[in-house]
């Protein structure tokens, strides 16, 4: 590791993950509209990735693959 990366447990990931959509939710003041339509956006974004960077940036791919994971294990 270098010096200037930050050192994450898997536990504190997972505790960011459950808890950060509604953290997110009170600090943005978003309506429940306003929170489905950036799950949209973040869905059609990552769909992009996926198939655009599939051969010529794999990492790009991948990405949009864990992206749409996320989305699919986060509440609504």
């Amino acid at each position: 590791m270098h010096a200037d990366q930050l050192s994450v447990s898997h536990t504190m990931v997972g505790m960011c993950s459950r808890t950060a959509p509604q953290a997110l939710r009170d600090d943005l003041r978003c309506d429940d509209l306003e929170w489905h339509r950036g799950h949209a956006w973040a869905f059609e974004q990552a769909i992009g990735l996926v198939w655009y960077y599939a051969d010529s940036n794999p990492a790009m791919s991948r990405l949009g693959r864990r992206t749409l994971e996320r989305i699919q294990r986060s509440p609504l």
